[in-house]
């Protein structure tokens, strides 16, 4: 977003999108500098704008840059104000990691609960065979002791998993 909002101010300023990658490349810091230099060395050796700019979006690998360059190109097919885009995808951008940070702390709640109610069972059988052993002797020297731990362990896998899969959220 920093860097979409520097070439904004360069293309609001007059420059042209050269100029304005130009700018990038003396204002930022590695690797974005070193990216926006290939780019701009492609187009200098004869690559047109849109392909140098596509080859740095597959070099980078970014849903976000690729949206960047597709604004770009679109803009250059249809026209319109390209700082005003710039701007735009910057404070999208923006806004979509503030909602996954947000996210990120909603969740937590969710996996320490998990946390809790995966272990307070194993807490809880550990605690109850060094303070009353016989109390919880029962359930390994029994047939039908045996056959509650078996159902209790098919129980919590199945928690753990159905806990698991309601606290992942996936964006």
């Amino acid at each position: 977003p920093d860097t979409l909002q520097l070439i904004e101010g360069a293309l609001k300023a007059g420059y042209s999108l050269n100029q304005a990658l130009a700018m990038v490349t003396k204002e930022t810091k590695p690797p974005i500098s070193e990216e926006f230099t290939i780019a701009l060395n492609e187009i200098r050796m004869g690559l047109s704008e849109k392909d140098a700019l596509e080859n740095m979006a597959v070099r980078i690998n970014s849903e976000l840059f690729n949206w960047v360059v597709l604004a770009i190109n679109i803009q250059r097919e249809v026209g319109g104000n390209l700082a005003e885009i710039m701007d735009i995808i910057a404070n999208t951008i923006r806004e979509k990691e503030r909602v996954l940070r947000q996210i990120k702390a909603l969740t937590a709640e969710g996996k320490l609960s998990a946390y809790v109610l995966i272990g307070l069972p194993i807490v809880l059988a550990v605690a109850l065979s060094i303070l009353n052993r016989q109390y919880i002797g029962v359930l390994f020297t029994t047939r039908i002791g045996f056959m509650m731990l078996g159902v209790a362990a098919i129980l919590m896998i199945i928690g753990i998993i159905w806990i698991l899969k309601i606290i992942k959220i996936d964006y």
